[in-house]
């Protein structure tokens, strides 16, 4: 089946609160994603899962039942398999794979990275530079762990953390008088040619 088990757990919690919005809470994620993953396990099923009551939540259909069944043993297994391979994670360097929108390579990611370093010790780092839809396709993929992002466009993510805030500047030429001023007028720059004055998105992780 082309279900993930983030998105079996959705399920599974949905059966297990009847509700969801109550799922939603408890998981800390938006109501779209598990509705989406409810309506790819049905599609998956060819029946439905839950029967929608307006205003009282979800009850569970007898299909669902046997699905959530199923589920929860897939759930239970990775739960195990989890517990089994934990003790490699003292022999094996850990493996972070970060996507980071191009233009951000230069400028953030070798200070972001050498505290990150600093901070939890033996770690791999995978670094994979892309626009922002390739890295958005890439974390729901599961290619990549995080994504370093500008907040513009529609952010199609669950947790979405800002880490900074830049501010609108603009790129002078280092001869040029006002480069060597601590602050000018937005009035002196729009007198000049060639010059472009827009607002910077915060980049987001």
């Amino acid at each position: 089946m082309n279900l993930t088990v983030r998105q079996l757990r959705y399920v599974c919690e949905v059966a297990r609160l009847g509700s969801v919005l109550a799922a939603s809470k408890s998981l800390y994620i938006s109501q779209s994603s598990i509705l989406a993953a409810i309506t790819l396990a049905e599609a998956e099923m060819g029946a439905r899962i839950f029967d929608r009551r307006p205003a009282r939540g979800v009850s569970i259909t007898p299909a669902g039942q046997r699905f959530v069944a199923a589920a929860r043993v897939m759930l239970a297994a990775e739960t195990e398999f989890n517990r089994s391979i934990g003790d490699l994670s003292g022999r094996v360097p850990k493996v972070l794979r970060i996507g980071c929108f191009e233009p951000f390579g230069a400028l953030f990611m070798p200070e972001m990275l050498r505290s990150y370093i600093d901070s939890v010790g033996d770690v791999e780092i995978d670094l994979v530079e892309a626009d922002q839809v390739q890295l958005q396709e890439r974390l729901v993929a599961g290619q990549i762990d995080l994504a370093i992002l500008y907040d513009i466009g529609p952010i199609g993510i669950d947790s979405v953390t800002r880490i900074c805030k830049v501010p609108a500047h603009a790129v002078l030429n280092a001869d040029d008088p006002l480069a060597a001023r601590d602050g000018i007028w937005l009035a002196e720059l729009a007198e000049r040619p060639l010059i472009s004055i827009c607002r910077t998105p915060q980049p987001i992780s």
